[in-house]
């Protein structure tokens, strides 16, 4: 790097005032499988061969070598402070290059910078800046170039035509990367594994306050509103609760205070089990209901339903007569009239027996193995 306090003399053609200038050297020793019109990093030497296998079969292997073995870049860093907060309108310093502004002993800060707190700002932001130019990114990093990720075993693909913009683009981006971080650390110290070269005390005022006031957008943290949250949960909690426990509360003050019954027992009626009692009723599955006509219908004890579709019809040799008898809440109970016999559909006999009260069950004989 070539600048006022070190580094080299550039030539005249090379001299740029007020620039801090950096000659970048490249070399591959490798190949590229295909031609490169890179302007740094050209490769147009054909070195392709031609091998011949069995049964006189050849083949080529297309190769391509650099067109130098080092290529150089030139680039140069500038710099400028601005300071929009400056009272009487916005102020900025010339453009200069990194050991400019160190030369003028930070007269030039001092000259954008209304207060102390003004001046910390700005020669932290300038330190950060310093040490993070083309030089030092490229000194700093393992593998400084982007091409090194296209080779492999010597053997390159092809380059762009415009890999030495996406070179510099790279550098430039992580240089001001590197101006965030080396601010922010400032303010938070630096990793744990140096925070033993630090005296984590701030003297100055002006610095403690940059320190307390510094706000950077971070990724690994995130920020969210207490209260917003809290309404959140609060309010839904509440819809939730009076969802859960609305329609009881209401059914058990009409039954408690006798008010509206029957817009009670039309409400328990359109339920999904009253509805499930109803079909089966309709379909002759019906019984002895002890719980009927509440919110959920309850059978009598031990009563046994035939499935859906697994009733016989039944062809009568004789009159069996059929009482529903209804108008309690406890449901309808079908009953017997008479003892008789007749077949079912596939020709079975089928016998009746009247109990106590009318009720009686029915069996297929001459096995009983079923009741509805």
């Amino acid at each position: 790097m070539s600048d006022k306090t070190g580094g080299f003399s550039p030539i005249p053609e090379l001299y740029v005032p007020n620039r801090a200038l950096s000659l970048i050297f490249a070399s591959f020793s490798g190949s590229y499988n295909g031609p490169s019109d890179d302007l740094w990093l050209p490769a147009h030497q054909n070195l392709t061969q031609t091998f011949i296998e069995v049964a006189n079969i050849s083949s080529q292997v297309q190769m391509f070598a650099p067109d130098s073995s080092l290529s150089v870049l030139a680039c140069v860093d500038q710099q400028q402070f601005c300071n929009p907060a400056f009272p009487g309108g916005h102020v900025c310093t010339e453009l200069l290059s990194p050991d400019d502004f160190l030369m003028s002993g930070m007269e030039l800060l001092f000259g954008i910078s209304a207060n102390e707190r003004q001046l910390a700002v700005a020669s932290t932001i300038y330190n950060a800046a310093s040490v993070s130019t083309f030089y030092y990114t490229v000194l700093g990093l393992d593998m400084p170039l982007l091409a090194d990720s296209l080779a492999a075993g010597g053997v390159s693909v092809p380059l762009p035509n415009n890999q030495w913009e996406l070179e510099v683009k790279n550098w430039f981006q992580i240089g001001l990367n590197n101006v965030q971080r080396m601010v922010v650390d400032f303010a938070t110290g630096p990793p744990s594994q140096f925070a033993q070269y630090t005296l984590n005390q701030v003297t100055s005022p002006a610095m403690q306050w940059m320190c307390e006031n510094q706000i950077v957008q971070r990724e690994d943290f995130t920020s969210f509103s207490t209260l917003a949250l809290a309404l959140i949960f609060g309010i839904g909690g509440t819809v939730i609760a009076v969802s859960l426990f609305l329609e009881n509360l209401v059914g058990w003050m009409r039954v408690r205070f006798n008010g509206d019954m029957w817009r009670q027992e039309k409400w328990w009626m359109d339920g999904t089990l009253q509805l499930q009692r109803a079909a089966f009723e309709n379909s002759g599955l019906g019984g002895v209901w002890r719980v009927g006509m509440k919110d959920i219908p309850v059978s009598g004890k031990g009563k046994v339903f035939l499935g859906l579709g697994m009733g016989r019809s039944i062809a009568s040799e004789g009159r069996v007569g059929y009482t529903k008898l209804s108008g309690s809440r406890s449901g309808a109970e079908l009953e017997f009239g008479c003892r008789g016999q007749s077949q079912d559909g596939a020709g079975r006999r089928v016998g009746f027996e009247p109990r106590v009260g009318g009720k009686g069950t029915a069996w297929w004989s001459p096995n009983r193995n079923g009741f509805f």
